[in-house]
């Protein structure tokens, strides 16, 4: 069955641009976690890579289709800076552009003149870009977040998805950028694109709300005096060890309380009959 491009193409700029706005609105609402903010101007900046990319290719314009892949590319680069970002590193933005300009040089100066060597480039760096987005989420694994592994396996299969074209290319190359329309296997790429990308913005979700439930968790835990465990942890403790000595091997418990700020002294000045 032979899929319309110009409809799928239609569906995965309005996807695309939605999640973008569902993220920087969520962004703009909390302001705590920079990570959506970055992610969903990623995909608004996508979609319109995606739109120049689609009308510059029904006019056969492949230079113009070159700007399409660059926009594309900057989105790509700013997924991975949301991704660093998460992780509390930074990434200067003469990194984030530098991707997007090199493939540009690279089309404008001649030395890329096949636009399916073009197309082979930009899905190269794509791929590359979302395998460091996954090695960044990958380096704080002491973080215990569910949604952590997932995101990571859908970045690799974004990437595994965009370094494909390699072999569907060379099997059946378009040629000129008019020919992508022709194409039987390209809609069917931009399905399965545009299904990880729908997939990897509710991780991204999921991972920020992980992540602040999990702050929230520890301040209500913790002295904020002295950052130790509070009342709170310690019945929560205490109630651990009772259902181990009653469901496990039957074994003696032990408690020391230390006055460390010796504030029993004043309360019992205040004539507190517990202290």
């Amino acid at each position: 069955m032979h899929l319309d491009l110009v409809t799928m193409s239609a569906v995965n700029i309005v996807v695309t641009a939605i999640l973008g706005v569902v993220l920087v609105l969520t962004w703009a609402r909390e302001r705590e976690n920079a990570f959506i903010g970055w992610w969903g101007l990623a995909q608004l900046i996508q979609s319109v890579g995606i739109l120049i990319a689609a009308i510059t290719s029904a006019m056969n314009a492949g230079d113009l289709v070159a700007l399409g892949s660059a926009t594309m590319l900057l989105a790509e680069s700013l997924k991975w800076k949301a991704a660093r970002e998460f992780e509390s590193r930074t990434l200067p933005w003469p990194l984030v552009v530098a991707g997007p300009i090199a493939y540009l040089g690279l089309v404008f100066s001649g030395s890329i003149v096949s636009f399916d060597t073009r197309i082979l480039l930009g899905s190269t760096m794509v791929g590359l870009y979302n395998l460091a987005a996954a090695c960044e989420l990958a380096r704080g694994k002491d973080e215990r977040l569910v949604s952590r592994k997932p995101a990571i396996a859908l970045l690799i299969a974004t990437a595994v998805s965009q370094l494909s074209w390699l072999f569907l290319i060379l099997i059946e190359p378009f040629g000129e950028a008019g020919q992508v329309y022709m194409s039987d296997w390209f809609p069917i790429v931009l399905i399965i694109t545009l299904s990880l990308r729908v997939a990897l913005a509710f991780l991204v979700l999921a991972m920020a709300k992980e992540r602040q439930e999990s702050k929230q968790r520890a301040g209500a835990l913790t002295d904020p005096l002295t950052g130790l465990p509070n009342r709170r942890a310690l019945f929560e403790a205490a109630d651990v060890l009772a259902h181990r000595s009653l469901t496990q091997i039957a074994l003696p418990v032990s408690v020391l309380l230390f006055d460390l700020d010796r504030f029993k002294e004043t309360n019992d000045g205040w004539g507190d009959p517990v202290g």
